[in-house]
């Protein structure tokens, strides 16, 4: 029995979660990406590089196919849910924004998987559905319970 063993390229699948936003592939547009991003706001970038790590991480934690965590298709939902929990829809000043955008951006790897399992027989693809479901959730937890 031949044994082969696909090992993760970590760099490409760090650059190209923030790729797969604009659709995306490289590592050159992943740079530029994060360059636009710090640009904005030192923090929009900080948080944008944390939510990739944690779902790129988390995705091969979880057991997450190699290739797609290659081609960054766990890092974007997991990019966007981390922008919008942590930075865009902070009302006031939450003390813990910063752990539910991370929470939120773990939560999209499994939603991901889920999702794309539950679409697979119709033939789509989740694209953006995980990052809509987790920052619904986490959004409309912040409204009901005031102190995060």
């Amino acid at each position: 029995m031949i044994c082969s063993t696909v090992h993760i390229n970590w760099w490409d699948a760090f650059y190209s979660g923030i790729g797969q936003i604009f659709f995306l592939q490289g590592a050159i547009a992943g740079i530029l990406l994060f360059v636009g991003l710090f640009w904005a706001g030192w923090r929009i970038g900080l948080y944008a590089i944390a939510g990739n790590v944690i779902a790129v991480a988390g995705a091969f934690l979880l057991g997450g196919e190699h290739t797609l965590i290659d081609l960054g298709l766990y890092g974007y939902n997991a990019i966007l849910t981390v922008i919008a929990v942590g930075i865009v829809f902070k009302e006031g000043n939450p003390p813990l924004a910063p752990v539910s955008a991370m929470i939120a951006s773990f939560l999209t790897v499994p939603l991901i998987a889920s999702v794309d399992t539950w679409l697979m027989p119709f033939g789509l693809s989740a694209l953006t559905m995980p990052f809509v479901i987790s920052t619904w959730f986490f959004v409309g937890a912040r409204k009901v319970l005031r102190q995060l």
